[in-house]
């Protein structure tokens, strides 16, 4: 199987969310997974979309802090995603997000909640596992419960990362 893996990280996770990234991507240089990459805030944007695993998409952006946390937006750039692999050679790419955050959610947690119940129904092999970075509780709840409903794991890793 292949994959189409969505990478998700908070912009105040800083260099952090960079540094998990090359981690996840070190070893893949073979494999025929895709990537894409979401950087959020309060706004969300997308860096990289379907790109191979093999590349080093790292390089050429940063991660810097910036405030305000709403995961709903980076969700709903995930969907937008999903939507455009519907269409292309990636249909048959098994959805795994990987959804990173060092922050309470200041976001409305009902549209969450919906927004990714209904990305389980229309894609039954849909994974959403969640990370929570560094020491501070805030948000930690709220992921672990998106992740089981995304058919996932949740992951606090603490300040380091070295978990990852």
């Amino acid at each position: 199987f292949h994959a189409c893996e969505v990478f998700i990280t908070s912009r105040s996770s800083g260099g952090e969310g960079r540094d998990a990234l090359k981690r996840k991507l070190d070893g893949k240089s073979s494999c025929d997974d895709i990537i894409s990459l979401i950087k959020f805030d309060s706004s969300a944007q997308t860096i990289v979309i379907n790109q191979p695993m093999s590349l080093d998409i790292t390089k050429n952006f940063n991660f810097k802090p910036s405030g305000g946390t709403n995961y709903y937006n980076g969700m709903l750039q995930v969907e937008k995603i999903l939507e455009t692999n519907k269409l292309s050679p990636f249909e048959n790419y098994i959805p795994m997000v990987i959804f990173l955050s060092d922050g309470e959610d200041g976001g409305n947690e009902s549209n969450l909640t919906t927004l990714i119940g209904q990305l389980t129904v229309e894609y039954p092999t849909f994974l959403l596992n969640t990370i929570h970075v560094g020491t501070d509780s805030g948000g930690e709840n709220l992921l672990q419960k998106v992740a089981a409903m995304g058919n996932g794991i949740f992951v606090k890793t603490g300040a380091s990362l070295d978990e990852l």
